[in-house]
C-alpha cells in the first residue's frame, strides 16, 4: 500500500516531501477504472522547531564551551589518507560525537538523522544530552519552554 504525506495550506491538502514526485508516477501506473479507498490521519510526530532551536541554539553551544573549559581539544579522530586527523571541538564535531554516544547508549548502530527524527526521538536525544552533560560537569541552560514530546 502506498503512503503519501500531505499538509494543509491555504485551505487545501498539498503533497509534501518525496510525495510531490512519487504521487504523479504512482497515479500514472494505475489501471484505468481501478477503485481506491484512502484514509487520513494526523501526523504530529515530527520534531518541533522549539526542540531544534533549543538543541542547536542553546545545548550545543553550551556543551562545546563546557568541553573546552574541561580542557578538551578534540572529540575523536578520522583516518584520512592513512593519517590520524583529530576532530576539533566545534559544533559540527560535537553534534556528531553526541549522536554516536546516543546511538551507543540505545544499542543501535546509527542514530536517525535529526531531519528524520520524530518529536519523541528528539526529546530522547535532548534528555540524553542533558544527562550526559550533567554527568560530565557541563552546565547547559534550561529551556525557556517545554520542548519535550507531546
Amino acid at each position: 500500500m502506498e503512503e503519501f504525506v500531505f499538509v494543509k495550506r491555504d485551505g487545501r491538502l498539498r503533497l509534501v516531501g518525496r510525495a510531490v514526485e512519487e504521487y504523479p508516477a504512482w497515479v500514472e501506473q494505475l489501471g484505468e477504472g481501478e477503485h481506491f479507498r484512502g484514509s487520513f490521519k494526523a501526523l504530529s510526530t515530527s520534531k518541533s522547531q522549539e526542540q531544534l532551536g533549543y538543541y542547536y541554539g542553546v545545548m550545543l553551544p553550551d556543551v562545546v564551551e563546557g568541553l573546552r573549559q574541561l580542557g578538551w581539544s578534540e572529540v575523536g579522530f578520522e583516518w584520512i589518507a592513512g593519517t590520524h586527523v583529530p576532530l576539533a571541538v566545534n559544533a559540527g564535531n560535537v553534534d556528531r560525537y553526541l549522536k554516536v554516544l546516543y546511538a551507543a547508549s540505545r544499542n543501535i548502530e546509527a542514530t536517525v538523522s535529526k531531519a528524520r527524527m520524530s518529536k519523541q526521538q528528539m526529546h530522547d536525544l535532548i534528555e540524553f544530552v542533558l544527562a550526559w552533560a550533567h554527568e560530565n560537569s557541563i552546565a547547559v541552560r534550561p529551556s525557556e519552554k517545554h520542548v519535550g514530546a507531546r
